[in-house]
């Protein structure tokens, strides 16, 4: 079997260590599951319009961070006037 520098073979896995866990847990702070999971890219997405359904205690800022958008942009698609969204319904963000 191949060796890797001189203690390790091609087949052994890299263990972490405490200090390279904390710097991850701080980087992964605060993002969700989809963010993390596109590492921060675009997957495909046209630049069709898109839409989301708001869910409950969401704003409109919330939304245009999870998107990638402002919220001026997010007014002026959905000729919202104020900051008053309702929960289920959708949205167009692109």
């Amino acid at each position: 079997m191949p060796k890797l520098g001189n203690t390790r073979t091609a087949q052994q896995s890299v263990k972490p260590t405490g200090k390279q866990k904390e710097r991850t847990l701080r980087q992964t702070a605060g993002k969700s599951v989809s963010q993390l999971r596109t590492n921060g890219k675009r997957q495909g997405k046209s630049s069709a319009s898109q839409s989301v359904k708001i869910k409950q205690g969401q704003t409109l800022s919330e939304i245009a961070r999870q998107n990638n958008t402002t919220v001026d942009k997010i007014r002026k698609l959905n000729n919202i006037k104020g900051d008053n969204i309702r929960a289920g319904n959708s949205i167009r963000v692109r």
